[in-house]
């Protein structure tokens, strides 16, 4: 009855399991939920290095800071690495029994009398073990080795989904950043003179894209102690006059600042657009040199 009492808490904890962030968080959990379904005095979470024969102890129960040095120096060469190497649940009922007992329990403060080792597999591939350690031979029973192994394998399969993951943050972190470089490029900030700061927009105008704009020339304005920001819009895309309200943000925002906000290379369609819609631009030139001509004259 208490063997089945934790087999029900062991699907209630898939949830906790699922709801790992990182390996190191997953480490801990998993150790958490081993000692609910048999405790002992050492347990540890060894994951093997990408590339290399290192197993790491992300997580542990009951080592101290010497003891998980010795065990993580040693690991490949004792029981964690034969069952990573093997891919087999490796149990020791009775350690002395154990050929491989005096090189496993060097500088241990507790005589492990039984031992057990489960492999943790994800993709095909064993990615490192769970191991236990008792001071009372014959500690775990068939039931509680069946447990632990359904444990591990949930481990696999998260630690599997969390790499994934990982892999698609590191993908959208790497969109954001080159979507950022596009950006800059596409509005670049130039200073053309003392004062006057000038702006070629390219591409598409929408509201987060201007946000970030102008939130750029707000402090660009200041640092540079800007009187006047020209925005070139020969290279503005679209000509439906979406984008004007959004270009009165960014003159409205300079002007709080006490920042003119000069227009120029406004396409024939778009002027029509303005006009129609009684958008309020400002000053609008009609070409780049008429309208850095007059910026200039604004800060001399």
């Amino acid at each position: 009855m208490e063997e089945d009492a934790v087999l029900d808490r062991l699907g209630e904890r898939v949830t906790s399991l699922t709801g790992a962030r990182s390996l190191n968080e997953l480490a801990a959990l998993a150790v958490a939920e081993v000692r609910q379904i048999r405790d002992a005095e050492y347990i540890c979470f060894y994951l093997q290095d990408p590339g290399g024969e290192r197993l790491r102890m992300f997580a542990q129960h009951g080592f101290t800071p010497e003891e998980q040095e010795e065990a993580e120096r040693t690991a490949h060469e004792r029981h964690p690495g034969q069952v990573v190497r093997t891919r087999r649940v490796l149990h020791v009922a009775d350690v002395q029994s154990d050929p491989q007992a005096s090189l496993s329990d060097r500088k241990r403060r507790h005589e492990i009398r039984s031992r057990l080792f489960l492999p943790i597999e994800s993709e095909g591939q064993c990615i490192g073990t769970m191991g236990m350690g008792s001071v009372h031979p014959h500690h775990f029973s068939p039931h509680q080795v069946a447990l632990l192994g359904v444990l591990c394998h949930l481990i696999g399969v998260m630690h599997r989904n969390l790499w994934r993951l990982e892999a698609l943050e590191q993908r959208v972190a790497e969109v954001r950043r080159q979507q950022q470089e596009l950006e800059d490029l596409s509005a670049p900030i130039a200073e053309l003179g003392k004062g006057v700061l000038v702006v070629p927009i390219i591409g598409w105008m929408t509201p987060e894209r201007v946000d970030r704009l102008t939130e750029k020339l707000l402090v660009g304005a200041r640092e540079r102690r800007a009187r006047a920001v020209l925005l070139d819009l020969t290279g503005l895309a679209g000509e439906d006059g979406g984008a004007l309200p959004l270009l009165t943000r960014i003159g409205a925002s300079l002007r709080l600042l006490g920042v003119r906000c000069l227009l120029c290379g406004l396409s024939p369609r778009l002027a029509w657009r303005a006009a129609e819609q009684q958008v309020e631009l400002g000053v609008v030139f009609s070409s780049l040199g008429q309208a850095l001509q007059a910026a200039q004259g604004l800060t001399s």
